[in-house]
């Protein structure tokens, strides 16, 4: 399951976060404002996205891992993927 789970990250840049929103591995991204956002990210891509983001100059960052809820749905969502149902 951990190829599964995605971090939230809510964070607070000096300079404007529009090219982290193409990043392989980020999705569900929201702008609030140029310089503040918060998306969820790959565990295997988190890495990538922190070294990114900290070419940004962070402000402000929270990580907050998934929920127990959130890795089954989305287990179960990848599992019914490409499934005939009858």
């Amino acid at each position: 399951m951990r190829q599964l789970s995605r971090s939230t990250i809510t964070v607070t840049t000096k300079q404007p976060l529009a090219d982290i929103a193409n990043m392989t591995g980020v999705h569900q991204f929201d702008a609030k404002t140029p310089t503040q956002a918060v998306f969820s990210v790959d565990s295997e891509q988190v890495g990538s996205i922190m070294a990114a983001l900290g070419q940004l100059d962070i402000v402000q960052l929270q990580s907050t891992p998934p929920t127990l809820e959130d890795l089954f749905l989305r287990y179960y969502n990848e599992e019914g993927d490409g499934h005939d149902s009858k």
